[in-house]
């Protein structure tokens, strides 16, 4: 693992809420509920974006915990 600066150790605590946000999202979904993500409702009709959220933050975690740069395209993370 790489060390952090400050900088990078804030945009990773961020990274990782919205990855935990998303997976209740998830999780809320698989159960038959609905969930709000700043105050924007989600049910099982956005489901693909959900699966959609979580692969980018998680992909945005691993990215910060290995310390590699990366430019993203269409919120896909794309490893140089």
């Amino acid at each position: 693992m790489v060390k952090l600066t400050p900088e990078q150790q804030v945009e990773l605590q961020e990274a990782k809420d919205s990855l935990a946000a998303w997976k209740k999202a998830s999780i809320a979904l698989a159960t038959g509920k609905s969930y709000q993500i700043n105050g924007r409702s989600l049910t099982r009709a956005n489901a693909s974006e959900i699966k959609d959220m979580l692969l980018f933050w998680q992909n945005e975690v691993n990215r910060l915990i290995v310390g590699r740069r990366s430019r993203t395209s269409l919120g896909v993370a794309i490893y140089r």
